[in-house]
């Protein structure tokens, strides 16, 4: 299942606040690692947060600091595919800042690389608790709970990933109207594809398809569902 969610990680900009003469070297590898990272050079990035680290032990920084160098180091681990380690860096950053909403959605994304659903599911259920209203990560919570067949759940969070304006609020609704079809409410269903029709400006290929698909059949059975609607699907990142 590893396809159902895919999320290219954009390294989030973040400014180690060391101020003191002392901490100069971590900074300074650092924000070496930050435009390395940019350039997508993550190998090289990854030896100069591990850098920054080890300065960073050697002299007191702020626990902020912390996390976000194990935040950014996490990013790399990701965009390489190491995604064991990158888990075991968003956790890290973790115990610097617990309530730190963009290392509980990466942390939710590496497990669900990994196929640990359950694990994934809890993670981006903390960056909700952080921030209730992320549309995004709505979005990519259904698709976890997808993977492991709780329809209803998956409904429940893509109805919430249309209310707080996704940027993927067009796929959400696409996915609520497969919902319904596999449950017998096709009209509702049908209003979900031209919602999700209208929002992509007809883009939404899948929308569509399943539209016509309902509209063609008056005998759908919730196998001919199963085989031929489409769940939409989105490739998004973390930006600044």
């Amino acid at each position: 299942m590893k396809d159902i969610i895919l999320a290219a990680f954009f390294l989030l900009v973040v400014t180690v606040t060391t101020a003191s003469a002392q901490n100069i070297s971590a900074k300074n590898s650092y924000d070496n690692g930050v435009a390395l990272a940019r350039g997508h050079a993550y190998e090289d990035a990854l030896a100069k947060f591990d850098a920054a680290l080890a300065s960073a032990q050697r002299k007191a920084i702020s626990n902020d600091d912390f996390a976000k160098i194990h935040f950014n180091k996490g990013v790399c681990l990701y965009q390489l595919h190491r995604h064991t380690e990158a888990a075991t860096a968003f956790g890290q950053a973790l115990t610097y800042k617990p309530r730190y909403e963009k290392v509980y959605y990466a942390l939710g994304m590496s497990q669900a690389e990994r196929g640990n659903w359950r694990d994934a599911e809890a993670a981006l259920r903390n960056a909700l608790k952080v921030n209730p209203k992320n549309g995004e990560t709505w979005f990519d919570l259904a698709f976890v709970y997808l993977a492991q067949k709780d329809f209803a759940a998956a409904r429940t969070a893509f109805e919430r990933s249309t209310k707080y304006k996704s940027v993927d609020s067009a796929i959400g609704h696409n996915n609520v109207g497969v919902i319904l079809a596999m449950n017998g409410d096709f009209a509702k269903a049908e209003a979900e594809f031209k919602q999700a029709i209208l929002e992509s400006g007809g883009k939404l290929d899948e929308a569509r398809n399943n539209l016509d698909f309902c509209q063609q059949r008056a005998d759908i059975t919730k196998r001919d569902v199963a085989r031929n609607l489409e769940f939409g699907r989105a490739i998004r990142g973390i930006g600044e």
